[in-house]
């Protein structure tokens, strides 16, 4: 089974034996443990809680405790982190445990990575007990944000959830800590929108770059540089700038020669796969640049690189460029 979001209604499937969870999402997995206990909890099954991380104490001694009857519960509950750094010997061992488990315990295998050939992989998949939490990317990540703005008797509009994506990324628990926020920054609004996310969160990089584009395009130099100043209050940001700002140039010579084999503007914006939302504003931008143009603007900015890497000011450097740029 693989989980590609929330896990509610997953808990109440499961019954004592053992259980790996494999895949880099540690977020999803936690609240999946979290389902776990409240189901434990409405079934009037007090559990014994315990997390071990291998190699911090014996296998066998891990082991013995999954076998030995709780004290302070009806079950009990194990969580083994990094099943993965298992010996050879060891996952032997646990492979005995899960052919002959206690009828007392939920042991939870817990794993990073774990090859499809290995033992203990293919004996839980084959008994349906293997759970795989991959990193939610797309449309499952777009999807993920909406049931937790949902989750928190709000709604979020569809620009809003691409910003959040942009600018936090797929870990979860930083864009559920977003989210709690952007639910704070509301109030008693029932929507949150995509000024909410710019307002709370700031732009994304490419965001960003795209009004800077637009900016350049226009030779509004003030503007533009105002927008630097912004950009740059976080040095760091520097070299994505200058590569989201090459592969936006890029992304309008491409469409530039699209242009001149007399393809539609649709037609150009659906083979860039430019967002629904920026389609308007890039088929505008378009004829603010030529082909020469763009060619001369992706040197200068291979040229800021250049300088960037060697340890240039990045404000300062940022600023030239524009500059540079919108003499056009």
């Amino acid at each position: 089974m693989v989980i590609k979001g929330s896990t509610k209604g997953l808990a109440g499937r499961y019954t004592p034996g053992v259980y790996l969870f494999s895949g880099e999402e540690d977020f999803l997995k936690e609240e999946e443990i979290a389902n776990l206990k409240r189901s434990l909890a409405a079934k009037n099954e007090s559990s014994d809680y315990q997390l071990f991380r291998a190699g911090e104490r014996p296998l066998g001694d891990i082991l013995d405790t999954a076998r030995t009857i709780p004290f302070m519960g009806s079950v009990r509950l194990i969580i083994l982190k990094g099943v993965e750094r298992l010996s050879p010997a060891e996952k032997e061992s646990t492979l005995s445990y899960i052919k002959k488990p206690s009828p007392h315990t939920y042991l939870i295998l817990d794993a990073q990575t774990i090859k499809p050939s290995e033992a203990i992989y293919k004996t839980l998949r084959t008994a349906s007990r293997s759970i795989s939490f991959k990193r939610l990317v797309g449309w499952e990540l777009e999807k993920w944000i909406k049931e937790s703005v949902s989750g928190r008797h709000k709604r979020i509009d569809a620009v809003a959830i691409v910003l959040l994506k942009e600018n936090v990324g797929n870990d979860l628990r930083a864009l559920s800590s977003a989210v709690d926020k952007l639910v704070t920054f509301v109030g008693d609004r029932g929507v949150i929108t995509h000024s909410d996310v710019e307002s709370l969160i700031g732009l994304s990089v490419e965001s960003s770059v795209f009004g800077l584009t637009d900016r350049i395009g226009r030779r509004d130099l003030a503007a533009a540089l105002a927008l630097c100043r912004k950009l740059t209050a976080d040095k760091k940001r520097l070299p994505e700038l200058l590569g989201v700002l090459g592969w936006q140039m890029k992304r309008l010579w491409r469409a530039k020669e699209y242009e001149k084999a007399e393809n539609s503007g649709q037609a150009i914006v659906e083979k860039l796969a430019i967002r629904t939302f920026r389609q308007e504003k890039f088929l505008k931008q378009l004829p603010l640049f030529t082909i020469e143009g763009i060619k001369r603007s992706l040197e200068l900015i291979l040229a800021a690189d250049v300088k960037a890497k060697r340890g240039g000011d990045p404000a300062l450097l940022l600023d030239r460029l524009v500059v540079d740029l919108c003499k056009g």
